[in-house]
């Protein structure tokens, strides 16, 4: 798993995204769980986030609709062993 940047601006910048990832080590960013995450950090609650990267702004791959199936599939079967292990 890689670390990924969480923040509330929506963000296209190949030169921004490059300096997150060398200055944080990051994967890939996103906007959608900053309230879940600064809540869950506010009451000590972790959070285990799973995202299914759609684009690549860097490289510029186009959208494969069957990578977000196959990502659906994965993250539905680790949710399951997940729930299992408890």
């Amino acid at each position: 798993m890689e670390p990924l940047v969480v923040g509330d601006i929506w963000n296209r910048e190949a030169d921004k995204i490059l300096m997150l990832h060398q200055k944080y080590g990051t994967f890939c960013e996103e906007m959608e769980g900053i309230a879940v995450y600064t809540i869950a950090n506010d009451f000590g609650i972790p959070v285990l986030g799973i995202r299914v990267i759609s684009n690549n702004e860097i490289l510029e791959e186009p959208y494969d609709r069957n990578t977000g199936l196959k990502s659906q599939e994965f993250t539905y079967e680790l949710i399951l062993r997940k729930i299992a292990s408890l």
